[in-house]
């Protein structure tokens, strides 16, 4: 749950860690979102698959504490204890977002977790953006990078092209048609246009 969480919100960590509950609603299929760098509130869609994931972790959540409270985080990061002082959390010892993705990353990687040094959430969130990026390419969306600039709450589209590595594709871009025939005009079989009056 924590990493499809992760790469379909194309959220921060620290964006990831603070939604409750309360902020799910399946029903709808929205999530109540807040980004905290921007200070934006609004709702996203909850896409098929991360409704799939977030069902499965709900009912583990709920059979692990009996009862998820709406104040509760959908992501438990700190321990909660009931009014009895009895530890109410799921597991025994709270899930770490950073340290789910990062084993989860290292493994796709094939890297030791300490190599990512603290680069694993951005880096599920850089690959989930690119990969949103090349489908509304492929799907022919106008204007793909202005969509991937809302997801994740850029404050300019400039920030967006660098953090999915756009710039670099339009340097490659210029690389492969400076100096090629690709584009040039033709030769051949030209008709000249003279203007009226000429």
């Amino acid at each position: 749950w924590a990493v499809s969480f992760g790469a379909f919100s194309l959220g921060r960590q620290s964006e990831l860690i603070v939604c409750k509950r309360s902020d799910l609603d399946l029903d709808s299929g929205r999530i109540r979102w807040y980004r905290q760098k921007v200070e934006d509130r609004d709702w996203l869609p909850v896409l098929e698959a991360l409704d799939e994931a977030a069902r499965r972790w709900l009912m583990y959540y709920q059979q692990r504490c009996g009862h998820v409270r709406g104040d509760w985080q959908l992501l438990p990061c700190r321990k909660v204890y009931g009014h009895n002082g009895e530890f109410i959390y799921p597991t025994e010892s709270p899930v770490r977002y950073g340290n789910v993705v990062k084993t989860v990353v290292s493994r796709v990687l094939d890297v030791k977790p300490e190599d990512l040094q603290g680069q694993a959430s951005h880096i599920l969130r850089r690959s989930g953006a690119r990969a949103l990026y090349d489908q509304c390419l492929a799907a022919n969306i106008p204007d793909p990078i202005r969509i991937i600039k809302e997801m994740l709450g850029h404050s300019t589209i400039g920030n967006t092209e660098r953090y999915i590595g756009a710039k670099a594709d339009r340097q490659r871009r210029d690389d492969v048609l400076t100096g090629s025939t690709l584009m040039s005009l033709p030769k051949t079989n030209v008709i000249e246009l003279r203007g009226v009056g000429s």
